[in-house]
């Protein structure tokens, strides 16, 4: 399967938003829809709780060329509410619910298991720890489930029904409280499949040997039994997972030390190992017991939390992902203290520990995928701490870039580059992805959720993103530098360098800045772009140097850019006057409106201006560098919201930004419902009109009236030859006769505009004169600012 999309690649036609509040209530599907970085998908809703959690688990696989998922389904009308397998579209935009249901607890957290050889797939999934005070049985058993599945022609059929892991739910007598916060599922070589969870002190394991028809009673990882965790508590719970590689199981899990007079002594991250289809788990010398080292432990400091996931290679290696639990309020204290290691076991047992996150990044719930075919690990996290956006990052996982996945630990931020990110959902979270390793065939895909907020402004809905990654790279990335957006001079050594560079094979993974042209003394940086940057000293031409490293290890050759410092000059400009917005031009390309600012004013004169824009709320980007005070656009036929800001420049010194207020652009068609026809108007097809269609009216009297919220709007028509005049009443009064007779044909002219001062309800309505032999009048768009 080749998918369609690359991490940061969208879709050309942006689809229309669906309600959510519809969405929340009829189950209807936001399929497919995109946003910054990935898609927006459906709602998970009812009482699902960060579905695509939690840290050790995969939720989803890629099985007979497509990508599925076990995703919370949710509806009003049907009632539905359960976890059910979904299916990724060939283009990696939309999920499709199949019929087959997983587990209908919607609190429940599962773990997805693909056998391929079997073509068989095993659940295991839990609700949360029952934390009820005073202690109650809930009502929904919190017993650990498992569920088996066969996949033939495209679907999959559950075979043995619901297997329940006895001991493990909530009784009354004796008292238990049931339920984990994660479970995790394996089969080892000798076929043995293993459960795994945290529960109390303890590490628990169940298993069978007879593919799931019979599980073993729950027993403690013997290994684990001098060390006990703290896996019930409200927060900072410990949780376990279990792999297999070559002719072993492993069992990983993390040790807090919360409480016990030996707070800090034993804190860290364990592996226990053991024999595939060991006889008796039971016995402690079945099992050895490895600590994994640890990056810059200071003193007792805790130096883990429990965050793991772990993945494998077909040479018995083992890679596991944690947090330190260092984190700090906002991540704002102990910056350069590492956060995020990523672990390596070597098939002959050795760890090491490499840094692919400081506290100042403030990445959280790490997931990795592995490419055996390209030697590359994925990181995908989220940030910050609470929810935002997935980045990844990337790296070797041999040769002299081996496990490279930032700068060095230091106060300079790199949360990595954005996978999953959006305007409207800003909480975003719980990255998950495949137990399996990542091919050339299957690309990677990744989904997650957006979490709610007390302060309102986001919705409970699944997000994901898709990226195609190649069998073998051996080509490095592209790119190009400008300093400070391609100014001659400066005044400051404080610089803005833009490095965008592109990589066709295993993906952006690493920028390298220096002012030397031998990259000494250089600054390494998760990619991104622009890159705040300090020139040498003193006045001058000055050069920065770039190269740029893809995930497979690959440096690009060294790019430049320069500019000139020169401290004489360092009176700024003033700060232009306020964005303002009107609606103006041909809208060929779009909505056509027009930005103009109060110029500046400057003791040796302003060279050019800097404009910047916002869509839905995202971050400001560049549209122009303009000479003068004005500057025309076309933006998207598609309803957004916008903001411009402007700055001027001299060619030494920026003045401060002056940024307008937010409005929208609303792009009405012929065939909206809105617009309100009376009489036959005829439907016209031709490339030539917006969306390549319009309407034409040829009778005297018809007319298309459109009431609407705004302060600006434009009818968008045709005029030539064969068409006639049209009277335009606003709010019910004619304000002006249009005249769409011309000698040559113009295509998408904007013949009316009107404008207020603020933003009110309105009507236009435009109605045929009937000019004998050339009557039509035409409707191709009615343009809406607000």
């Amino acid at each position: 399967m080749t998918h369609a999309l690359r991490s940061g690649r969208r879709l050309a036609t942006v689809l229309l938003s669906i309600g959510l509040a519809a969405v929340l209530a009829s189950g209807s599907v936001l399929a497919g829809t995109p946003v910054t970085e990935g898609y927006r998908d459906h709602a998970y809703g009812g009482g699902a709780f960060r579905p695509s959690s939690d840290k050790p688990q995969s939720k989803t696989w890629f099985a007979d060329g497509s990508w599925w998922a076990g995703m919370f389904r949710y509806s009003v009308s049907p009632s539905i509410s359960e976890f059910r397998i979904y299916k990724l579209s060939v283009d990696g935009a939309t999920w499709t619910p199949t019929t087959t249901v997983v587990d209908g607890r919607d609190a429940s957290h599962g773990d997805y298991l693909w056998d391929q050889g079997a073509s068989t797939l095993y659940v295991a999934s839990v609700p949360p720890v029952n934390t009820s005070a005073p202690f109650a049985v809930p009502g929904t058993p919190d017993d650990i489930r498992f569920f088996k599945y066969t996949y033939a022609a495209g679907a999959y059929t559950q075979v043995g029904g619901i297997k329940s892991i006895a001991g493990t739910a909530s009784t009354a007598s004796p008292a238990f409280r049931g339920g984990a916060y994660s479970v995790t599922i394996e089969k080892d070589s000798s076929d043995r499949l293993w459960v795994v969870w945290a529960k109390g002190t303890a590490v628990m394991y169940s298993y069978s040997d007879d593919d799931g028809v019979n599980w073993s009673a729950p027993a403690q990882i013997p290994a684990q039994a001098a060390n006990p965790i703290n896996s019930d508590g409200l927060v900072d719970s410990d949780i376990a997972s279990v792999i297999s590689f070559g002719t072993k199981i492993g069992v990983a899990w993390s040790d807090q030390d919360d409480s016990g007079a030996t707070l800090g002594a034993d804190n860290g991250f364990y592996f226990a190992v053991a024999d595939a289809g060991v006889a008796d788990p039971t016995l402690a010398g079945s099992w050895s017991l490895e600590q994994l080292p640890t990056l810059n432990q200071v003193g007792n400091t805790q130096i883990a939390d429990n965050h793991i996931n772990l993945k494998k290679t077909s040479d018995g290696r083992v890679f596991m992902v944690g947090k330190t639990g260092r984190d700090t309020v906002a991540c704002a204290t102990g910056k350069q203290h590492p956060l995020v290691e990523f672990f390596q076991r070597t098939a002959g047992g050795t760890w090491s520990a490499h840094l692919a996150g400081t506290v100042g990044d403030c990445n959280t719930r790490p997931q990795i995928a592995i490419s055996e075919q390209l030697e590359v690990a994925y990181m995908f996290m989220t940030s910050p701490n609470g929810g935002g956006t997935v980045y990844v990052k990337s790296a070797p996982l041999t040769g002299p870039e081996a496990f490279k996945f930032r700068g060095v630990a230091d106060q300079t931020i790199q949360r990595g580059t954005p996978f999953i990110k959006s305007a409207t959902e800003t909480l975003i979270d719980d990255p998950s992805t495949s137990k399996q390793t990542v091919t050339a065939t299957s690309g990677i895909a990744v989904i997650a959720n957006n979490l709610t907020s007390s302060a309102g402004g986001n919705a409970k809905v699944y997000l994901h993103n898709v990226m195609d990654i190649p069998a073998s790279d051996g080509t490095a990335p592209t790119g190009t530098v400008s300093i400070n957006g391609g100014a001659a001079t400066t005044s400051s050594q404080a610089a803005t360098v833009a490095v965008p560079a592109t990589d066709a094979g295993s993906g952006l993974s690493l920028v390298k800045l220096s002012n030397n042209s031998d990259m000494s003394s250089s600054s390494t940086f998760v990619y991104t772009t622009p890159i705040a940057w300090t020139l040498t000293a003193g006045d001058g031409v000055k050069t920065v140097y770039v190269q740029w490293r893809d995930a497979a290890g690959n440096w690009s050759s060294v790019a430049n850019d320069t500019i000139t410092v020169d401290t004489s000059d360092t009176i700024a400009p003033s700060t232009p006057g306020v964005p303002a917005h009107t609606l103006f031009g041909s809208g060929r390309f779009g909505v056509p409106v027009r930005i103009t600012w109060t110029a500046s004013t400057d003791n040796i004169g302003v060279e050019s201006y800097e404009l910047q824009r916002s869509i839905d709320g995202g971050a400001f980007a560049t549209v122009a560098t303009p000479l003068t005070n004005g500057y025309s656009i076309d933006l998207s036929n598609s309803a957004h919201n916008y903001r411009f800001r402007v700055r001027a420049f001299d060619g030494v010194n920026y003045s401060a930004y002056r940024t307008g207020p937010t409005f929208r652009t609303i792009s009405y068609s012929e065939s909206s419902t809105a617009v309100k026809y009376s009489g036959t108007w005829g439907l016209s097809t031709s490339p030539v009109y917006v969306g390549g269609k319009a309407r034409v009216g040829s009778v005297a009297g018809r007319s298309a009236t459109l009431a609407f919220n705004g302060n600006r709007v434009a009818w968008l028509s045709r005029t030539g030859p064969t068409y006639g005049s049209a009277r335009v009443y606003i709010d019910g009064s004619l304000v002006k006769t249009v005249n769409l007779n011309a000698a040559t044909v113009t295509d998408r002219k904007m013949v009316f505009v009107r404008s207020w001062s603020a933003v009110a309800n309105h009507t236009i309505r435009i109605v045929v004169v009937g000019t004998s032999g050339h009557p039509g009048v035409v409707l191709d768009q009615i343009f809406v600012l607000r």
